[in-house]
């Protein structure tokens, strides 16, 4: 059995790398560009970027932020994505530890790093980000129950105070709330606003979400992602924006990266803070469930 501190730097490590692979996808997806080909570039002076110029971290330290060709300046994003996905990979160890679930959970994990990035920024989630997230929950459960053999156990529904099963694995049923949900939330806020309250990549999004984490704790990271959105949209409303000199009430923020936060939370803190958070709402604290470990 390989030590803590082995797994924790090796994550550590690798999400980093995995980061720096974000950054490319954050910059080309949202410009319908491949992030495969062509290499990097530095995108003031087109300068193909060597080795040791993608060095996650250390690269855009050691040059100061900035271009070593062209000196233009370094977005802060790069190095700030490459180090989040270290530290979340690294913390995941303390999730799942060295287990497959861990594997499931990394690469759901760096793509709503992406995700939050690119939907903050451009306003738009990229379909392939949901699928890729989507396929972490359903191939999770099907790893799950092809090595304990349960194809045909049942799946609690989850509803407190029941003992209803349904012959219904726990990613597709997570995925199917999911999405019913945000398509009737997206429904009623269009009648209310009349206007398009959430966008088809927030409706994907939040399918994804229920796919991995399961219906139960899926509403839960809804219901704190609602709680996130709330204090961000009151912060920046009194705050107001500043343009070009002027002042702008603020009017609109993407929802995908509240999203995105309150599956992470669920994520990290695990089937506690999901009963504690439904208890709130239901009275009999309902489980957390995932699909299969």
């Amino acid at each position: 059995m390989l030590p803590t501190w082995f797994w924790v730097g090796f994550l550590a490590l690798l999400g980093a790398v995995v980061g720096s692979f974000l950054n490319v996808c954050i910059w080309r997806m949202p410009r319908d560009a491949s992030v495969v080909q062509p290499p990097s570039r530095c995108p003031a002076c087109n300068t193909r970027l060597r080795a040791r110029d993608l060095v996650p971290v250390f690269s855009f330290l050691a040059q100061g932020r900035k271009c070593r060709y062209c000196r233009s300046p370094i977005s802060w994003r790069y190095a700030v994505v490459e180090t989040l996905t270290a530290v979340a990979f690294a913390a995941l160890y303390f999730v799942d530890g060295p287990t497959a679930a861990l594997a499931f959970d990394a690469v759901f994990v760096a793509t709503l790093i992406a995700i939050f990035a690119i939907d903050l920024e451009h306003y738009i989630i990229p379909h392939e980000l949901n699928l890729v997230a989507a396929a972490t929950g359903i191939l999770r459960d099907v790893w799950g129950r092809a090595i304990t053999g349960a194809w045909s156990h049942p799946t609690a529904l989850g509803v407190p105070g029941s003992d209803l099963e349904l012959i219904v694995p726990a990613s597709l049923m997570g995925l199917a709330v999911g999405f019913l949900v945000f398509l009737t939330l997206g429904w009623l806020g269009a009648v209310a606003f009349r206007r398009e309250a959430l966008g088809g990549g927030d409706l994907k999004l939040a399918a994804a979400i229920g796919a991995h984490l399961g219906w139960v704790s899926a509403v839960a990271s809804f219901l704190l992602a609602v709680a996130v959105g709330t204090v961000a949209g009151l912060a920046l409303v009194a705050a107001g924006l500043r343009r070009r000199g002027k002042y702008t009430p603020y009017r609109y923020i993407p929802f995908g990266p509240a999203m995105v936060i309150g599956a992470l939370v669920v994520v990290y803190s695990g089937p506690a803070l999901v009963s504690a958070v439904l208890s709130l709402w239901w009275p009999v604290p309902a489980p957390a469930v995932r699909s299969w470990p």
